[in-house]
């Protein structure tokens, strides 16, 4: 599997929501409470996201990230499975079905933020990576907190999404330069 492609489009999916997230600051769009209401633009940026999300977890999933530990192995698809619901959930909003009417999309984004948490703790725990790396898949779920903080100082439901965007680019770059472990360790040896 080709990981510099997929963190590229990672990144590149990333860069996308990223500019939709500026979009909606310049435009000056208000967080509401509850479930937000997306237009067609934010529900087809926020698909492309997903599917950069998808690209990057099966980007470490290949660079086995996780380790060799079949456990974690098996865990690593957690949030593989959250962004594949959640593609499935934002194809159905495009349909017309309101985010407050989609559980699949529900599920997805709730599958996809816990398993990026269970992920960037395996990835940790394996001791695989070294350095800044191995906190890299953790940055993401991070960044929701610290998103939400903002949006609530700001007003603004882009700042959320910038500041996850820019999580998830870190991600895509970090499994855009990686190499698989098995690699790594052959060159030592």
């Amino acid at each position: 599997m080709n990981t510099r492609l997929l963190g590229t489009l990672s990144i590149i999916a990333s860069t996308v929501m990223m500019a939709n997230g500026v979009r909606l600051v310049v435009t000056g769009h208000q967080d509401t409470p509850g479930f937000l209401h997306l237009d067609t633009i934010s529900i087809v940026v926020q698909l492309v996201s997903a599917i950069g999300g998808l690209c990057a977890v099966i980007g470490l999933i290949a660079l086995k990230a996780t380790g060799r530990n079949p456990i974690f192995r098996w865990l690593s698809y957690l949030p593989a499975v959250g962004y594949a619901a959640l593609i499935v959930g934002f194809l159905i909003g495009l349909a017309g079905v309101p985010i407050t009417k989609n559980p699949i999309g529900i599920f997805g984004q709730l599958m996809a933020q816990g398993g990026m948490l269970v992920l960037g703790i395996l990835v940790i725990a394996a001791k695989t990576w070294t350095g800044w790396r191995r906190f890299a898949p953790l940055v993401p779920t991070v960044a929701v907190p610290l998103g939400a903080v903002l949006v609530g100082l700001t007003g603004l439901d882009g700042v959320f999404i910038i500041i996850h965007a820019m999580a998830m680019i870190l991600l895509g770059y970090v499994v855009q330069s990686s190499e698989p472990v098995t690699q790594l360790r052959e060159a030592v040896a």
